[in-house]
């Protein structure tokens, strides 16, 4: 902590503030700090951790203005589809002895255990519209897939660049592939593949459904301002919005009820909540298809191929050595195994 008090000093003189900023908290990658300004703005200032999930995280300013300019991209064009949705002002700061983030402070995360049904309804409602609304719009950065920094443009793009039909294509091949896995359940492995079959068969992107869209829906990063939702720390991928339409589903309907015993996820409670996060799947589902029939199917496949990846995520895990970082995300090897059998059961039972 002396060597973070060193980094504050550094930027209330760099960035000209007037008081040291107070600890706010910690999450998997970085400290927070709350720094007030004499107007009374208040801004975030992260910095990033040495220690991430049990290993060193080495300097790497490539994979930092990846991550801290696609940051800056997304909020600029969220806030343009639907104003002060995500911090209004973002900046960073990339140095071997100093890198940090700052950005204005949106209040305080939803606490799930503090939610009526109603409220969790209508939480995801807003998110499923917010969701919709991005995907309606063009992608304003170039390629396909999760953010990297071009050096020689100077710009954020999706990292790959390949023919975006021939992407999808190899994609699902992968997923047809991953049906290998499921060796030990050869019940249910013809109703599951039937299912993913069926699924992939109206899977396809062009560029023109390519939607610069957020995987990271966790309630960690999802405030609450005035009954209105805000959006922070996103983790921005240029892809097919349908496909994490049902990622958001996915998660709450069954992901982070499983990591429950997770060391990640474990202080969150979330067996104490379960019908708290079905209402916001529920929310963000009926908001985000509305009425429109196809549309609900096509997330409903995309939810399965979620679920499916989920599972052959944990079988993969559970039949390798198991490093630091994926036993405080998913928990021990055993652990992970139990959950296998509910994954397989909801995969059978999963109505498209």
């Amino acid at each position: 902590m002396e060597h973070l008090q060193q980094k504050l000093a550094e930027v209330q003189r760099k960035e000209n503030l007037s008081n040291r900023p107070a600890f706010l908290g910690e999450g998997a990658w970085h400290y927070a700090f709350l720094a007030t300004l004499k107007t009374g703005e208040q801004f975030v200032i992260r910095f990033p951790k040495e220690v991430a999930y049990g290993r060193k995280v080495e300097f790497d300013e490539k994979e930092l203005r990846a991550e801290y300019g696609g940051t800056q991209a997304f909020y600029q064009f969220a806030n343009q589809v639907q104003p002060h949705i995500c911090p209004s002002f973002f900046t960073y700061y990339i140095h071997p002895e100093l890198t940090y983030t700052m950005e204005t402070f949106a209040g305080s995360t939803i606490n799930l255990h503090a939610l009526t049904e109603t409220e969790a309804f209508e939480i995801g409602a807003q998110y499923g519209h917010f969701f919709m609304e991005m995907n309606k719009r063009p992608a304003p950065l170039e390629g396909i897939g999760y953010l990297a920094w071009d050096e020689h443009k100077n710009i954020i793009r999706g990292s790959h660049q390949s023919n975006i039909s021939v992407f999808m294509e190899e994609e699902n091949h992968e997923l047809l592939e991953d049906l290998k896995v499921f060796k030990h359940a050869s019940g249910t492995l013809k109703i599951i593949e039937a299912k993913l079959k069926e699924c992939l068969q109206t899977r396809n992107i062009t560029e023109k459904n390519i939607s610069f869209t957020n995987q990271d829906t966790s309630p960690e990063n999802i405030l609450i301002h005035h009954k209105q939702i805000k959006i922070i720390d996103p983790f921005p991928v240029l892809y097919y919005g349908h496909a994490f339409a049902g990622n958001f589903i996915n998660n709450y309907q069954t992901l982070f009820l499983a990591l429950h015993n997770s060391p990640r996820y474990k202080k969150h409670e979330f067996t104490k909540v379960q019908p708290i996060l079905e209402a916001v799947a529920n929310g963000f589902s009926n908001s985000y298809t509305g009425p429109d029939k196809e549309m609900g199917e096509l997330v409903k496949r995309e939810e399965f191929i979620q679920l499916f990846q989920t599972t052959v995520d944990h079988i993969r895990l559970s039949e390798g050595e198991l490093p630091m970082e994926k036993q405080l995300r998913y928990g021990t090897i055993d652990v992970i195994q139990r959950r296998i059998p509910a994954f397989l059961k909801k995969l059978e039972q999963f109505q498209l």
